[in-house]
């Protein structure tokens, strides 16, 4: 790394630009003319060799992710720790910067992992991003700008070299969206404007990259043209350069905002000191400001240094599983860290039903920012809600809670910010039983607090509540036709068939924004007339689907009471084909139905509690049934599928739970692709036999008991770990310590809030641990229903709705 301008050792700010680029010609902008424009920041350029092309000469043999790896070491190495970094890259640099980062979120050293944190801005000169109309991915976008760059053909051997075909180059582009989220850096792009031309390798006249390629198509990044190719796009001629004054009016706003918040935090720790030092004159005491706190301040300590101590404790995860002589401590942090997160969950919940009739400015000064909960009116007003008596318990728990932080933090040796220490974690005196008591007392405690806050919040917490929407109604609806469905099936397939093996499935659809109500879901009831099929090893291809459509027999003289007791028949799509339907036949067998004809639009009805089913259009069908899991295991899936995977099984769970179609304790191989129509085509399928009952599968009791809430929140939360990693759990039972679910679930939930979006990962975590309604686990309950669709549901549909069409 060539350190081109120091700044000068008077000024205050320290910051480091680092510029990425190809060694295929000399830069001197960041020479000659980036410090007098940005004279408080120090200029480092990092080249590797790309000149493979020589021949026989010596040539640097490491791909793009190896010179990555050498980039992080020299930062490592000549970077001050804590020191604020902005990357200017151009072409393959980019691609090189983000798995720079990528590798520094995920290393145990806090060195390296330094780098991400202090990472305030990235520059893209000209990146290939993605994929575009013309380029089929982003493996093809890579090679077409290195095939320019080091001017041979774009399927050499060379360009492989570089990692063309590396399944890395996609993780990272995924994975960088996920990090600018999580640690809130600017990005800004720059897109070339004109064609290369003059290069024969038949890409003339077209940009070397295109704007769709160079673009990370997200709502937050800031992009704009230079009027330059691929080649010239970073090279300039001097300081009134067109392309240099852009590139370097950004840079002078990153520096400007990383010195407003240094200057801001200089401010805060001079005000700090200063009223130490006046509270400890006007005092006559040594105490510092931030010492032990009274009264209801303790609830804002609370608020603030829970999350602060579950970070630290994901801190000691990660050290402890790099070591095997304190791997045996990992298991011991992530337990108590989920116990911690749920009673951080549990006591924020808390305090929200203790202030929710306050205006939102002041709920947000107490909740958000933690501040002004020892004002006398908030105090008059939980002694006037909570009663005097319950106010005083009230209060002497949470002085408790405070107490065991306090020792959590002496415990871990954190910091008095609850900072982990400086130095890599290592190995220490442990006392493994007094911490998990200390935290498991945290823990029973804020159970206590849960009990007398319910008391007399739980009427204004019901009204809360209910002031959204109430979406789940709907889908009880849904789940009551889906039930009554399944025995329509059952009765209408006789018990001593020997000619056909009996198969129905359903497909997991989203509900699509213009139908009205989301009509109630066709049932595609399919049959396999091939004898003997073995309905667990082997799957029939060829099926005779029809379309069940439901229609309701409710007389004309029933009273509007009566009627709306019922599913609304409004709710059912076609509803002018129902009307249309003549047909009185009363299926009794459908096989011998089946055998008779197949050209006529209804086949007939089956009636089932008030309701018609209309066995509708049989059209055979050709159909190549995969589970979901194997598809997991053998292919890599984008993040649109996985994201419209996630809530098609969300609404699924709305749809089915607690009926024949899905067992309780479901998993991704329950669930099935027709993989001739596209990865995103869900279906539960089900055969019927005369052998065992149905609703008797798989939901004999185990340990899990002891550890689950709700055993199908919970199967949903596994198979969106398993989409988030790319395989089913059973396949990542590598170490010893990870040979049981709960473990293994555990130690996934902690670690995809690093790997996953917000709301992805808090849905993740509201499936492993739902919050309780009073004390439901139950989707039967509307309480707990409506939670798990505002909790769960409404966050997947967000992340769905925000995919680019």
């Amino acid at each position: 790394m060539k350190r081109f301008f120091s700044r000068n050792d008077k000024t205050s700010l320290a910051t480091d630009i680092a510029d990425v680029n190809m060694q295929t010609g000399d830069v001197f902008w960041p020479q000659d003319l980036l410090p007098h424009d940005c004279g408080r920041a120090r200029v480092l350029t990092w080249g590797y060799e790309s000149h493979v092309t020589k021949g026989y000469e010596s040539a640097n043999k490491n791909n793009v992710f190896a010179h990555a790896k050498n980039l992080l070491a020299t930062l490592k190495r000549e970077r001050t720790e804590g020191r604020p970094i902005i990357f200017v890259a151009h072409s393959l640099g980019g691609i090189l910067v983000k798995e720079v980062l990528r590798r520094s979120n995920e290393s145990t050293q806090d060195i390296v992992g330094d780098i991400v944190r202090s990472t305030s801005a990235v520059i893209f000169l000209g990146t290939p991003h993605r994929g575009s109309a013309k380029l089929a991915d982003i493996g093809e976008a890579f090679r077409r700008a290195a095939s320019i760059i080091l001017r041979v053909d774009s399927n050499s051997t060379i360009v492989r070299a570089l990692g063309a075909d590396s399944p890395e180059l996609e993780v990272g582009r995924e994975s960088f969206i996920v990090l600018w989220r999580k640690y809130k850096f600017s990005v800004k792009t720059f897109q070339e404007s004109k064609p290369l031309t003059g290069v024969n390798i038949s890409i003339l006249n077209g940009l070397v990259v295109p704007k769709e390629s160079s673009s990370l198509d997200d709502p937050e990044e800031n992009a704009e043209t230079i009027e330059a190719d691929h080649h010239m796009m970073c090279k300039f001629y001097g300081a009134e350069d067109p392309g240099y004054r852009q590139v370097s009016g950004e840079l002078r706003g990153f520096i400007y905002s990383i010195s407003q918040r240094q200057h801001e935090s200089q401010r805060t720790g001079s005000e700090l000191e200063f009223a130490e030092k006046f509270t400890n004159r006007l005092m006559g005491t040594s105490f510092p400001v931030n010492g032990d706190l009274t009264g209801l301040e303790s609830v804002g300590f609370l608020l603030k240094h829970i999350p602060l101590l579950i970070n630290a404790v994901q801190y000691y995860i990660d050290g402890a599983s790099t070591d095997r002589t304190t791997k045996q401590y990992e298991n011991i942090f992530i337990d108590s860290q989920m116990r911690l997160i749920s009673s951080m969950d549990m006591f924020e919940k808390c305090c929200r039903r203790l202030v929710q009739n306050l205006p939102d400015t002041e709920v947000r000064n107490l909740m958000e920012l933690q501040r002004g909960w020892n004002e006398p009116k908030i105090e008059a007003g939980l002694r006037q809600r909570l009663g005097e008596e319950d106010f005083e318990d009230y209060i002497i728990i949470v002085k408790r809670v405070k107490k065991r932080v306090r020792l959590l933090q002496r415990k871990l040796k954190l910091q008095a910010d609850f900072e982990e220490p400086f130095k890599m974690w290592s190995f220490m005196p442990f006392d493994s039983g007094k911490y998990t008591e200390v935290v498991t007392e945290i823990h029973k405690e804020v159970e206590q607090i849960w009990d007398l806050t319910q008391k007399d919040i739980e009427p204004r917490a019901a009204q809360y509540e209910r002031s959204p929407p109430p979406p789940s109604d709907h889908w009880l609806d849904i789940r009551a036709h889906t039930s009554r469905i399944f025995n329509v099936i059952s009765s209408i397939w006789p018990r001593n068939c020997m000619l056909h093996t009996h198969h129905a499935k359903l497909r997991l659809d989203i509900p699509t924004e213009g139908k009205k109500n989301h009509e109630i879901p066709k049932v595609i009831v399919s049959f396999a007339t091939d004898k003997g099929v073995d309905s667990v090893q082997r799957r029939p291809q060829e099926w005779l689907d029809a379309s069940v459509i439901s229609c309701q027999t409710s007389s004309p003289t029933v009273s509007k009471k009566a009627v709306q007791s019922s599913p609304p028949s409004k709710n059912i799509g076609p509803v002018q084909m129902l009307m249309a339907c003549t047909s009185e036949r009363k299926i009794e067998d459908l096989c011998t139905v089946l055998e008779e004809s197949r050209q006529i639009s209804c086949l007939g009805f089956v009636p089932s509690e008030g309701w018609h089913y209309h066995i509708h259009d049989p059209a055979n069908v050709t159909r190549k049934l995969t589970r979901l899991g194997d598809v997991l295991t053998s292919q890599k899936i984008t993040t649109r599928q996985k994201r419209t995977i996630a809530l098609a099984l969300a609404f699924g769970v709305l749809q089915l739970y607690d009926t024949p179609w899905i067992r309780e304790s479901w998993t991704i191989d329950d669930i099935y692709v027709d993989s001739s129509q596209g990865i995103e085509h869900l279906y539960v399928l089900k055969a019927f036999e005369t052998s065992s009952p149905q609703s008797a599968i798989g939901n004999a009791r185990t340990d899990l008991d002891l550890f689950v809430r709700n055993r199908t929140l919970f199967a949903l939360g596994v198979a969106l770990l398993e989409l988030t990693y790319g395989a089913p759990l059973s396949a990542r039972k590598a170490d010893e310590d990870l040979n049981d679910v709960v473990t293994q679930v555990l130690h996934l939930t902690s670690r995809i809030k690093d790997d996953e979006l917000p709301r992805f990962a808090r849905a993740v975590f509201r499936c492993i641990h739902p919050a309780p309604e009073g004390f439901e686990f139950s989707l039967a309950d509307e309480g707990f229903r409506r939670r798990f669709v505002q909790e769960v549901v409404v966050p997947l549909k967000k992340d769905y709705d925000e995919l680019p069409r």
